[in-house]
Protein backbone atom coordinates (compact mmCIF):
# COMPACT_ATOMS: atom_id res chain seq x y z
CA UNK A 1 0.00 0.00 0.00
CA UNK A 2 1.31 3.45 -1.22
CA UNK A 3 1.43 6.02 1.78
CA UNK A 4 0.55 9.48 1.17
CA UNK A 5 2.79 12.18 1.52
CA UNK A 6 3.36 14.37 4.99
CA UNK A 7 3.05 17.76 5.26
CA UNK A 8 6.43 18.47 4.91
CA UNK A 9 6.77 16.70 1.49
CA UNK A 10 4.17 19.44 -0.10
CA UNK A 11 4.09 23.13 0.11
CA UNK A 12 0.78 24.88 1.60
CA UNK A 13 -1.29 26.20 -1.25
CA UNK A 14 -3.64 28.23 0.54
CA UNK A 15 -6.95 27.67 2.20
CA UNK A 16 -10.30 27.22 0.74
CA UNK A 17 -12.35 30.34 1.69
CA UNK A 18 -15.74 29.85 -0.24
CA UNK A 19 -17.73 28.18 -3.33
CA UNK A 20 -17.42 30.12 -6.60
CA UNK A 21 -20.97 29.36 -8.72
CA UNK A 22 -23.39 26.60 -8.55
CA UNK A 23 -20.93 23.97 -9.89
CA UNK A 24 -18.96 22.90 -6.94
CA UNK A 25 -15.96 24.80 -7.66
CA UNK A 26 -14.17 26.55 -4.89
CA UNK A 27 -11.70 29.43 -4.12
CA UNK A 28 -8.30 28.98 -2.80
CA UNK A 29 -6.86 31.94 -1.37
CA UNK A 30 -3.08 32.12 -0.39
CA UNK A 31 -1.04 34.42 1.73
CA UNK A 32 1.91 34.36 -0.14
CA UNK A 33 1.61 33.84 -4.24
CA UNK A 34 0.26 30.63 -5.61
CA UNK A 35 2.57 29.21 -8.81
CA UNK A 36 0.98 29.72 -11.83
CA UNK A 37 1.82 25.51 -12.15
CA UNK A 38 -1.39 25.00 -9.72
CA UNK A 39 -3.14 25.27 -13.36
CA UNK A 40 -1.35 22.67 -14.75
CA UNK A 41 -2.01 20.36 -11.50
CA UNK A 42 -3.32 16.92 -11.91
CA UNK A 43 -3.88 16.59 -7.77
CA UNK A 44 -3.96 18.71 -4.86
CA UNK A 45 -4.33 17.24 -0.54
CA UNK A 46 -6.52 18.86 1.69
CA UNK A 47 -5.93 18.45 5.37
CA UNK A 48 -8.58 16.68 6.39
CA UNK A 49 -8.53 15.72 10.31
CA UNK A 50 -4.45 15.88 9.96
CA UNK A 51 -4.43 13.53 7.23
CA UNK A 52 -3.84 15.17 3.71
CA UNK A 53 -6.33 13.12 1.36
CA UNK A 54 -5.71 13.63 -2.45
CA UNK A 55 -8.17 15.74 -4.73
CA UNK A 56 -8.16 15.14 -8.41
CA UNK A 57 -7.96 18.91 -10.34
CA UNK A 58 -10.33 18.94 -13.03
CA UNK A 59 -9.51 22.84 -13.31
CA UNK A 60 -7.75 25.36 -12.04
CA UNK A 61 -6.90 29.27 -13.10
CA UNK A 62 -5.68 32.43 -11.34
CA UNK A 63 -7.48 35.42 -10.50
CA UNK A 64 -4.72 37.20 -9.20
CA UNK A 65 -1.79 36.40 -7.50
CA UNK A 66 -3.05 34.97 -4.53
CA UNK A 67 -6.37 33.85 -5.43
CA UNK A 68 -7.55 30.66 -7.52
CA UNK A 69 -10.96 28.99 -8.60
CA UNK A 70 -10.61 25.40 -8.61
CA UNK A 71 -12.74 22.66 -9.21
CA UNK A 72 -12.26 18.94 -7.72
CA UNK A 73 -13.25 15.74 -9.27
CA UNK A 74 -15.97 15.20 -6.37
CA UNK A 75 -17.47 18.29 -5.96
CA UNK A 76 -20.47 18.67 -8.68
CA UNK A 77 -22.37 21.12 -7.12
CA UNK A 78 -22.36 23.99 -4.75
CA UNK A 79 -23.35 21.85 -1.84
CA UNK A 80 -20.00 19.09 -2.17
CA UNK A 81 -18.08 22.15 -2.49
CA UNK A 82 -19.49 23.67 0.59
CA UNK A 83 -18.24 20.45 2.86
CA UNK A 84 -14.69 21.22 2.32
CA UNK A 85 -14.64 25.34 3.34
CA UNK A 86 -11.81 25.94 5.21
CA UNK A 87 -9.89 23.66 4.71
CA UNK A 88 -6.12 23.77 3.98
CA UNK A 89 -4.81 22.33 0.19
CA UNK A 90 -1.68 21.30 -0.44
CA UNK A 91 -0.08 21.29 -3.73
CA UNK A 92 2.54 18.40 -4.48
CA UNK A 93 6.54 18.43 -4.54
CA UNK A 94 7.20 20.68 -7.21
CA UNK A 95 4.99 23.23 -7.16
CA UNK A 96 6.71 26.24 -5.94
CA UNK A 97 6.45 29.98 -6.28
CA UNK A 98 10.25 30.33 -6.57
CA UNK A 99 11.49 31.67 -9.92
CA UNK A 100 14.32 29.39 -11.52
CA UNK A 101 18.13 30.76 -11.59
CA UNK A 102 18.51 30.53 -14.65
CA UNK A 103 16.19 30.45 -17.51
CA UNK A 104 18.83 28.98 -20.21
CA UNK A 105 18.53 25.42 -18.65
CA UNK A 106 14.71 25.95 -18.03
CA UNK A 107 13.77 27.35 -21.80
CA UNK A 108 16.30 25.96 -24.34
CA UNK A 109 14.03 24.15 -26.44
CA UNK A 110 10.51 25.45 -25.46
CA UNK A 111 8.27 26.13 -28.10
CA UNK A 112 6.96 29.96 -28.81
CA UNK A 113 3.94 30.65 -29.38
CA UNK A 114 2.22 34.28 -29.97
CA UNK A 115 -1.26 34.95 -29.04
CA UNK A 116 -1.84 37.11 -32.88
CA UNK A 117 0.52 35.01 -34.97
CA UNK A 118 0.55 31.12 -33.08
CA UNK A 119 4.14 29.67 -33.51
CA UNK A 120 7.13 31.59 -33.77
CA UNK A 121 9.81 28.78 -33.35
CA UNK A 122 12.08 27.39 -30.58
CA UNK A 123 13.76 28.78 -28.07
CA UNK A 124 17.66 28.32 -29.25
CA UNK A 125 19.05 30.07 -26.54
CA UNK A 126 17.89 32.02 -23.27
CA UNK A 127 20.44 35.38 -22.96
CA UNK A 128 20.71 36.75 -19.38
CA UNK A 129 21.32 40.28 -19.99
CA UNK A 130 20.96 42.89 -16.72
CA UNK A 131 17.69 44.27 -17.00
CA UNK A 132 16.55 42.67 -20.72
CA UNK A 133 16.94 38.87 -20.47
CA UNK A 134 16.31 37.88 -24.15
CA UNK A 135 14.75 34.60 -25.65
CA UNK A 136 16.69 33.74 -28.59
CA UNK A 137 14.58 31.83 -31.58
CA UNK A 138 14.95 32.02 -35.49
CA UNK A 139 12.08 33.12 -37.17
CA UNK A 140 11.83 32.78 -41.12
CA UNK A 141 15.65 32.14 -41.28
CA UNK A 142 16.91 35.22 -39.38
CA UNK A 143 17.17 35.42 -35.80
CA UNK A 144 15.16 36.63 -33.02
CA UNK A 145 15.64 37.79 -29.82
CA UNK A 146 12.24 38.19 -27.84
CA UNK A 147 12.31 40.57 -24.42
CA UNK A 148 11.24 37.83 -21.37
CA UNK A 149 9.68 40.16 -19.28
CA UNK A 150 5.60 40.43 -17.89
CA UNK A 151 4.63 42.44 -20.53
CA UNK A 152 5.47 40.04 -23.52
CA UNK A 153 5.28 36.38 -21.42
CA UNK A 154 1.91 35.51 -21.18
CA UNK A 155 1.99 32.20 -19.60
CA UNK A 156 5.00 29.66 -19.34
CA UNK A 157 4.19 25.58 -19.62
CA UNK A 158 6.65 23.34 -17.98
CA UNK A 159 5.04 20.46 -18.27
CA UNK A 160 3.89 21.30 -22.34
CA UNK A 161 7.55 22.72 -22.97
CA UNK A 162 5.99 26.05 -24.42
CA UNK A 163 6.04 29.80 -23.74
CA UNK A 164 2.69 31.66 -24.45
CA UNK A 165 3.55 35.27 -25.91
CA UNK A 166 2.27 38.44 -26.88
CA UNK A 167 4.99 40.67 -29.20
CA UNK A 168 5.00 43.94 -29.13
CA UNK A 169 4.19 45.64 -32.13
CA UNK A 170 6.68 46.03 -34.83
CA UNK A 171 9.40 43.62 -33.31
CA UNK A 172 8.98 41.35 -36.29
CA UNK A 173 10.20 44.29 -38.82
CA UNK A 174 13.42 43.96 -37.06
CA UNK A 175 14.24 40.42 -37.71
Amino acid sequence: MKQLPDKTGCSLGGRLTKTHGFNGELILRSVQPLPESIEETEFVFIDINDGLVPFFLLSARLTDETCAIIQLEDTENEEQAERLIGYEVYLPAGHSNKKPESGKENYSGFQIIDKVLGDIGIVNDFLEIPGNPLLQTEYNGSELLIPFNKNVVQKISNRKKQIRIKLPEGLLDLA
